[in-house]
């Protein structure tokens, strides 16, 4: 019982030792408080503000693969190229998601609001010009499998030709011995008396070639589409892109960026924060200072 009593009266003194610390730092940590968080205001409304300009674009698919390749180097590049070095350095870029949707937010943010809104638009038109060159070239790669495809039914219908004019021959010679015995075949020479029967492997040589040459000039008229985007998306504007309702491969423009809108300086956040985290680091630094003076007091004594 006794010594339930000493851990009570030990942890009174402690709390005791505690608050007396604290009031005696209580000026410290009042003016530490103060000066901290007149700091954190004044540098939040004397910061210059920043601003940003949102594109969307809607997307088919994994929108983290689409957010990964918007800000890839390869797209990054082009962006650093249409709007100069001192933009892209000064403008951050960001992609968000619309929650349960299939859009991405295309945002540029900055303290330049004149160039955040062409910048935003030069990054998607930058990403649709991207997927359109990539379409064209596996169209292209298409094209040239069909059209070797094509080159290699022609060969095969060329070997196969003599067969049927042998056949053909065949019939004729067949028919000839036939009438020939009844003395006819003179009156009957000149008209056609058979029909050439068509080698089935020709026949299917012929119709896949006809397949061919269809899916050739399907792919000839898409890469001729693409072209002619692809030309749109690097001479016409962000308005322009968006009325003409362009899908490529699975992306397809939204809305183009807005006026920028000013953001947010959070000075209510940053106050609240720079008071606690002020007041907790005042109190610490209390303690530190009390250890430091009763070390050097023992020090003195001994």
């Amino acid at each position: 019982m006794n010594g339930d009593k000493d851990v009570i009266k030990n942890d009174e003194v402690d709390l005791r030792e505690v608050f007396m610390v604290l009031w005696n730092r209580k000026v410290f940590i009042i003016l530490a408080v103060f000066v901290v968080t007149l700091l954190t205001a004044g540098l939040t409304v004397l910061t210059p503000p920043e601003y940003s300009s949102t594109a969307k674009i809607m997307v088919d698919g994994n929108e983290e693969m689409h957010r990964d390749m918007l800000l890839s180097s390869q797209i990054m590049d082009r962006v650093k190229e249409k709007t100069g070095s001192g933009v892209k350095e000064e403008t951050e870029f960001s992609v968000e998601r619309v929650d349960n949707t299939s859009i991405l937010n295309i945002i540029t943010s900055g303290r330049r609001p004149e160039v955040l809104a062409e910048a935003a638009d030069i990054w998607v038109n930058s990403y649709l010009i991207y997927k359109t060159e990539r379409q064209i070239s596996r169209n292209k790669e298409d094209l040239d499998v069909i059209k070797d495809e094509i080159e290699g039914y022609e060969e095969e219908i060329a070997n196969h030709s003599p067969a049927i004019t042998l056949s053909k021959s065949l019939v004729d010679d067949a028919v000839l011995m036939h009438f020939s015995e009844n003395d006819i075949w003179e009156k009957i020479k000149d008209n056609v008396v058979v029909e050439q029967r068509i080698n089935p492997v020709y026949r299917d040589l012929k119709n896949s070639i006809v397949k061919s040459r269809e899916s050739k000039r399907a792919l000839e008229n898409r890469i001729k589409r693409l072209q002619e985007i692809h030309t749109l998306l690097k001479e016409a504007d962000a308005r322009e892109v968006l009325s003409a309702g362009i899908k490529i491969d699975d992306v397809q423009l939204n809305s183009y960026a807005g006026n920028p809108r000013r953001m947010s300086r959070n000075l209510a956040r940053n106050i609240i924060l720079a008071l606690f985290g002020s007041f907790f680091a005042a109190v610490v630094l209390s303690f530190v200072l009390e250890f430091i003076k009763g070390a050097l007091e023992t020090e003195r004594n001994n």
